[in-house]
């Protein structure tokens, strides 16, 4: 019979919390360098990272994410464990009380996987359409995150938070209205963006529940990985 074995750091944060699947580009900034990691698990006390950097054991970094309630989350943390060119393990630090709250909502058993589809990671380009101040408004963005119910982008500009607006996807043809959710600078220059569909719709002709279940079949948890490149450049 084989034993699973479990590294201290990961069932420490397995004690401490619950732990949920969650992928989405990282922002690391580590002395004067910032690099851009994948994440694979998140809970209230730290993450898992997937990253190519070797770290050691107590080096200070600050990240910067989106949950994914559209919530972002800037944070002091730890390295507490590094496999050289695989994965990081972070605990969170003097986290704020607003940000402690919001992490616990998202990793909530009750809340993730029942109202929200599972995030994909792909690069598309999009268009966006809305007025400020009367004046009508277009940029070209770039998805970062696919959900069914919305997406996280990357433009040179934005709308401010719960502007509505419209989203099209040239390449399939493809349009519906959204409402931003949030809008962060990110430290590449660029804005990132999580926009929610203002109804339910196949936007991305994607089928979500079948990407979701395939998700949580063991092999690919552990050999299906996708990757997100760090060398986004807007057109």
């Amino acid at each position: 019979m084989l034993a699973l074995t479990v590294p201290a750091w990961e069932f420490s944060f397995i004690r401490k919390s619950p732990r949920i699947r969650f992928v989405v580009p990282v922002e690391v900034l580590f002395e004067r360098s910032v690099f851009t990691a994948q994440s694979q698990s998140l809970s209230v006390g730290g993450m898992l990272l997937e990253a190519t950097c070797d770290l050691a054991p107590s080096t200070t970094v600050r990240v910067h994410f989106l949950l994914p309630t559209g919530f972002p989350v800037i944070a002091a943390a730890q390295v507490v464990y590094c496999r050289p060119g695989m994965h990081i393990g972070i605990e969170f630090t003097n986290l704020d009380s607003a940000t402690q709250d919001a992490l616990r909502e998202s990793v909530n058993p009750k809340q993730t996987g029942q109202r929200r589809s599972i995030r994909i990671p792909e690069r598309f380009f999009v268009e966006l359409q809305w007025d400020e101040d009367g004046t009508p408004m277009e940029e070209t963005a770039q998805t970062v995150l696919l959900s069914q119910h919305g997406c996280l982008l990357l433009s040179k500009t934005a709308p401010y938070p719960n502007a509505r607006l419209q989203i099209r996807w040239p390449e399939m043809g493809t349009a519906t209205s959204a409402r931003v959710v949030s809008r962060q600078p990110g430290l590449d220059g660029l804005f990132k963006t999580a926009l929610e569909f203002a109804e339910d719709t196949k936007f991305w002709g994607i089928d979500f529940e079948a990407e979701k279940t395939r998700a949580h079949m063991p092999n690919e948890l552990t050999n299906g990985k996708q990757k997100l490149s760090t060398g986004l450049s807007m057109a």
